[in-house]
């Protein structure tokens, strides 16, 4: 058999507006959608690439038009169909594109994959009858290894952190899928990406996060391994960006937690400094920041979003984001001050209003964030939400021993498998998405709302600056 050909899919997002208030990760301006490349998708399709395997990308995002993949499989007649679920915000449109695979091209071997539906396992294939196949894990070596075992008439079950339909029944691997040194992926081609200019440039600097805090789903994808690329590796891919998108744009470094390594960190900066761009990335308030943040910011650094989900130690100790508040809390502070005196670089702080939050609890954020008011540009501050599969899925039940936390059902958001709760007896979720929009209004700034905002959108739209602070100080 020839090589099977690949088409990979990125779904639309949000057809169904949501059924509530909104605020922080939950939050979708009106005449908005998010839009950006798939990067784990554009990294597939870069590995297949290279591995001589006949790969395209067709991109719903912007569109919205499924009739788009209707045409695209008639086209190209593939042999595997993957549909890629990052967020809760894609799932039910994930699911239609199978449907259509299952019209258009029903031969076709149809995979899912992504940090979504990735977690939710075997379950997946209960709102799917057209699933055959899942990638729990990354999506690269999987991928490599489902085309060659239909090339080959292998059975797929043997292939390491998928899940297979085999007639009526579900197989579930449990080893952990290989992982691809990043350093074996091609520099990112990014003209493989329907209409790549219209997005924001990025680059991935490494992938994967050590810790393991209670709510993020990263640690399903890698397993806590974090793997980086090398400086020279780096620095051959933001070339190539910059020879297609030019000097204009910011480019977003993606990395789950920036900066880990001091060392190869001050040597991205020359990397930086020679490539002469604008660009931001995200980095945990607790790492040696301070050893690099100068060099960053003389090297064209001009967003930087900081996760610190609390101010209060109850909580932090709670979500596992830190075994020393006091620590985390204080590196905070000089953190916001040291940005402080940086007048072109933007700060956003990332909240959660988390399960078991208290009176007291919100008044210790509330009380930081008075407090360093002017050293912060924007908040992002999201209602909590419960991911199948999370570690605070699985704790949840503690919550709701010691703070009176529970579950609440939303017909929406059960179709798109994310659980709401109600933080504890203080606060039902209603009031933490009040909370949690007001906040953001408080603390942000309109310019700094937009600095922060504004590469998760597509780059050609009108008006999008006004659009996107329209949109945040609502009142609706």
């Amino acid at each position: 058999m020839s090589v099977p050909s690949v088409l990979l899919v990125n779904p639309p997002m949000l057809l169904e507006k949501p059924d509530f208030g909104q605020a922080g990760a939950l939050f979708s301006p009106e005449n908005l959608k998010m839009a950006a490349i798939n990067p784990g998708l554009l990294s597939i399709a870069t590995y297949l690439d290279g591995k001589g395997i006949p790969v395209a990308i067709c991109d719903l995002s912007v569109t919205e038009d499924f009739n788009v993949l209707r045409q695209m499989i008639e086209n190209i007649k593939p042999d595997i169909i993957g549909v890629s679920s990052m967020s809760a915000f894609d799932y039910t449109e994930t699911l239609k594109c199978f449907k259509i695979a299952v019209e258009e091209r029903p031969q076709a071997l149809r995979v899912a994959g992504g940090q979504h539906i990735g977690m939710l396992g075997a379950s997946a294939f209960l709102d799917s009858p057209e699933l055959q196949v899942l990638a729990k894990h990354e999506g690269e070596k999987v991928m490599e290894d489902i085309v060659s075992h239909i090339q080959n008439n292998q059975s797929l079950s043997d292939i390491a952190g998928i899940v297979v339909r085999d007639g009526t029944k579900i197989y579930d691997n449990p080893r952990i899928s290989d992982l691809v040194a990043l350093d074996n992926i091609p520099p990112l081609k990014y003209e493989l990406y329907p209409e790549f200019r219209q997005f924001t440039p990025f680059v991935e600097e490494s992938r994967g996060c050590p810790a393991r805090c209670e709510y993020c789903t990263s640690i399903s994808m890698n397993h806590g391994r974090i793997r980086y690329k090398t400086t020279e590796h780096f620095e051959i891919e933001i070339n190539h960006a910059i020879d297609l998108w030019g000097k204009d744009h910011i480019f977003a470094i993606l990395a789950a937690s920036f900066g880990m390594r001091p060392k190869p960190t001050l040597e991205l900066t020359k990397v930086f400094s020679r490539a002469d761009v604008k660009w931001t990335t995200e980095f945990r308030a607790d790492c040696n920041w301070e050893v690099y943040l100068n060099q960053l910011y003389e090297a064209g650094l001009v967003v930087v979003n900081v996760g610190m989900e609390s101010a209060s130690p109850e909580v932090l100790i709670n979500m596992n984001k830190t075994k020393n508040p006091k620590h985390y809390l204080a590196k905070t502070r000089e953190l916001v001050k040291w940005i402080s005196r940086m007048p072109k670089l933007a700060l956003r702080i990332n909240v959660i209003f988390y399960v078991g939050e208290t009176p007291k609890t919100i008044r210790e954020t509330i009380s930081f964030l008075v407090e360093n008011t002017y050293g912060i540009d924007s908040v992002l501050y999201s209602p909590v939400f419960v991911t199948p599969g999370s570690n605070l899925e699985k704790n949840f039940h503690r919550y709701e021993e010691k703070y009176g936390a529970r579950l609440v059902s939303s017909p929406y958001w059960d179709r798109r498998r994310l659980k709401l709760c109600q933080p504890s007896k203080y606060f039902s979720f209603e009031e933490s998405v009040y909370v949690s929009n007001t906040l953001e209004k408080v603390f942000s700034t309109p310019e700094g709302w937009f600095a922060s905002e504004a590469y998760h959108y597509r780059q050609d739209q009108k008006e999008l600056k006004q659009n996107l602070i329209d949109g945040r100080y609502s009142s609706s």
